[in-house]
């Protein structure tokens, strides 16, 4: 498994590199891109299994996983975060593969380098608008606020998420 060092955040609008392991040493290159809230590491199971077959590659997004963090992540920059990674690689024509928030990127980046994609496995996410984004972003204003590297109590924190949110089954989950 390969990787580049911890890398330290990122306010530029430039492409960074990102944090990824390898798995397989034969056969066609397969690009794993995972999900909001998911890190390449979800995808390991999946990466052991076929690296008799492929060369898998489960990168770690922007503000994810091991990956640096940057001040801004629209899908334009996580194409261009990806195209480096490939371009470091020296990945050509790879099979793309993207769960959910990592599907909406690769679809991004099938349309504006399609030279760089042999195949496109999307899943769980379509290309459309969804109207209930909103509701992703007022959980992560909601994570954000808990400040969890201070000590508190779960019980606190609890209290905190119900004063802010009336679902319970959310905070179950």
């Amino acid at each position: 498994m390969n990787s580049p060092s911890k890398l330290k955040r990122s306010s530029s609008p430039e492409a960074i590199e990102l944090y990824f392991q390898k798995f397989g040493e034969k056969g066609a290159d397969l690009v794993v891109l995972h999900g909001l809230f998911g890190s390449g590491k979800n995808w390991r199971g999946f990466a052991r299994s076929f690296k008799n077959n492929l060369r898998i590659w489960t990168l770690d997004a922007r503000n994810h996983g091991e990956s640096a963090h940057a001040d801004s992540m629209s899908y334009q920059e996580m194409v261009e975060d990806v195209v480096l990674f490939l371009d470091k690689n020296e990945l050509e024509n790879v099979i793309l593969l993207g769960h959910s928030m990592g599907g909406k990127t690769a679809m991004q980046l099938a349309f504006r380098f399609p030279n760089r994609v042999a195949a496109l496995i999307v899943v769980d996410i379509a290309p459309v608008w969804y109207d209930h984004q909103h509701k992703q972003l007022n959980l992560i204003e909601a994570m954000q606020e808990l400040r969890l590297p201070e000590e508190r109590s779960r019980s606190e924190i609890e209290k905190n998420w119900h004063e802010k949110f009336l679902n319970n089954d959310l905070f179950l989950f």
